[in-house]
């Protein structure tokens, strides 16, 4: 219908506009895809672009549209692992900003479970999780589990990055002898 595309339009347009930093006009475009998104993945998505740019205006309010958001894949979207991560990724966000820091530590750790937990592969995403989740444990107080988060953190475990070339590099730049 054009409803659904009109909602995405207003969302893209939303996109747009946090690119440029004008978190305002951001949010309005996606509470305009709001009031008009009937399926729950177009909610889902125009709740979780509002809670994202609203962290810069409204944490209170962005928490409450991330609620939402995780609601809805708890209840509808059960079978999105990956959304319902993103979705409790933007809910811990909401929590940092809030100051609730063992709050917002819970919420990075069912991303990082939905992301598919602490193991040595994962993609950007994952690795945003991990990251996350350990900064929220530091100021939570829980200085003991955040290495945990950070242990698989970085470049070097993405599942796409080839580093073999970069361990045969000597320390001045120049490539090692084989």
């Amino acid at each position: 219908s054009l409803g659904v595309v009109r909602g995405q339009a207003l969302r893209a347009l939303g996109r747009l506009e946090s690119y440029d930093l004008d978190y305002e006009a951001a949010q309005d475009y996606s509470e305009r895809a709001l009031a008009i998104a009937t399926d729950p993945a177009d909610r889902v998505a125009s709740l979780l672009g509002k809670a994202q740019v609203g962290i810069f205006l409204n944490a209170s309010q962005a928490l409450a549209d991330a609620d939402e958001a995780v609601a809805l894949f708890e209840n509808q979207l059960a079978s999105d692992k990956a959304g319902a991560g993103y979705a409790a990724s933007i809910r811990g966000q909401a929590l940092l900003n809030l100051g609730r820091f063992a709050e917002a530590e819970k919420a990075f750790a069912r991303a990082v479970a939905a992301e598919g937990g602490l193991s040595r592969k994962g993609n950007y995403d994952d690795l945003v999780a991990r990251s996350n989740a350990s900064i929220a444990a530091m100021l939570a107080g829980h200085r003991d589990k955040a290495p945990g988060y950070r242990r698989y953190t970085g470049p070097r475990r993405l599942e796409t990055q080839d580093v073999t070339l970069g361990a045969r590099v000597g320390p001045d730049g120049r490539r090692a002898c084989e």
